[in-house]
């Protein structure tokens, strides 16, 4: 992530020349993009922050990322106010949003009047209006941002998703025509630079690590969990939780209360990569449940570019993407998950099995280097 973390840092100096600051402004003869104002963050990653850096390496395109935003879970992009300057509008082909909940009207207006060629492209990751009621976004996701959300789609020269689910939920939801793009999550190789030198940090107590993935949205999904948890380390004594996500409120709202874990923090999406190498778990728990139609599919990546077997709901997207018993085990209900990573434990070459297969899959086909995958980047913008 080093080259991630110097784009940022370069970006994000008001101290430095215009020329400093954006070389990109002099290249001549590309098509122009500008990757607005990401959050340092899984979804400003793959949305903005990749495709930007992994689409300059085709030769084909200059981009520009206007700064790099820590991420901040009680935050979302309309907290901030986003200064475009006239010179890096005049330059750009296209400028590229994050779903935003403020009427863009007027700013549409203002950019095409300085630049009227450029095109307004706004990038919806996920859905919006299933998010999970205890999720910080949620609460700032009024009724009337989703409102705008869905003019703004309207007013926009092409709104783009991660996957059709999302774009045909969108179609639907707006009502009238709209230009859309699928644009695929992605692994790259910037997010794993020097991961090979990290060397992982053996348990003290000789337990197999379970990694359950934890984010901010997924308060509702772990605090069902619980009890699953708890009978997991009954019935697989050879195992450990540990609970990666330093965005839940474990201080003030804990869903894992009365069980028996290890919490693994992790400082920003700089730390993110190299704490799992670290941890090297056994296996890996996505708990989930049945609403699971707002999800972005991030995890799965990461998962099966480090080879760790996936156990997770029986439910989209993980169905959708990875084949049961090939790639992921999926789970129908809770007792299930318990039943998956016994076997594992168990047949040691079905966890191997596992592992690989995902690991290769993900690799061959959700990276950058699959040529089908990014030509759905390159049409986008070209």
């Amino acid at each position: 992530m080093q080259t991630v973390v110097n784009l940022m840092q370069r970006v994000n100096n008001s101290q430095f020349s215009l020329k400093e600051r954006y070389p990109e402004l002099y290249d001549l003869d590309k098509k122009n993009i500008v990757f607005v104002s990401p959050f340092f963050s899984k979804h400003g990653l793959y949305r903005m922050i990749l495709p930007a850096l992994e689409l300059m390496e085709t030769k084909q395109f200059s981009c520009i990322i206007t700064n790099i935003l820590p991420e901040d879970h009680t935050k979302t992009i309309d907290d901030f106010s986003i200064k475009l300057i006239p010179e890096v509008i005049r330059w750009a082909d296209y400028i590229v949003f994050q779903a935003n909940g403020q009427d863009m009207t007027g700013l549409i207006k203002n950019l095409k009047d300085i630049n009227p060629k450029v095109k307004i492209v706004l990038d919806v990751d996920r859905n919006y209006h299933a998010l999970n009621p205890n999720n910080y976004t949620t609460k700032k996701y009024t009724v009337a941002k989703l409102r705008n959300l869905e003019k703004n789609l309207t007013l926009v020269d092409l709104s783009t998703y991660p996957d059709k689910v999302t774009e045909d939920f969108y179609i639907k939801k707006v009502g009238v025509p709209i230009k859309t793009k699928i644009l695929p999550n992605l692994l790259s190789p910037y997010q794993f630079e020097k991961i090979s030198q990290i060397e992982p940090v053996p348990p003290t107590d000789k337990k197999l690590r379970v990694l359950l993935m934890a984010d901010q949205d997924d308060f509702d999904d772990i605090n069902s969990f619980r009890e699953t948890i708890n009978q997991i380390q009954v019935r697989v004594p050879e195992s450990k939780i540990y609970v990666l996500g330093n965005s839940l409120s474990y201080d003030t709202k804990n869903p894992l209360r009365l069980v028996n874990y290890v919490r693994v923090p992790y400082q920003d999406m700089g730390e993110y990569y190299k704490v799992i190498k670290r941890v090297s778990p056994f296996a890996a728990i996505i708990p989930c449940k049945k609403q699971a139609f707002f999800r972005n599919y991030y995890k799965i990546l990461e998962l099966g570019a480090f080879g760790i077997p996936i156990i997770a709901m029986n439910e989209y997207p993980y169905n959708h993407i990875l084949k049961k018993d090939t790639h992921v085990m999926l789970a129908g209900q809770k007792k299930t998950f318990i039943e998956n990573l016994r076997t594992i434990v168990d047949n040691p070459e079905t966890k191997k099995r596992i592992g690989d297969n995902a690991q290769l899959f993900v690799q061959e086909k959700y990276s950058w280097n699959n040529t089908t995958m990014v030509n759905y980047w390159i049409q986008a913008f070209s």
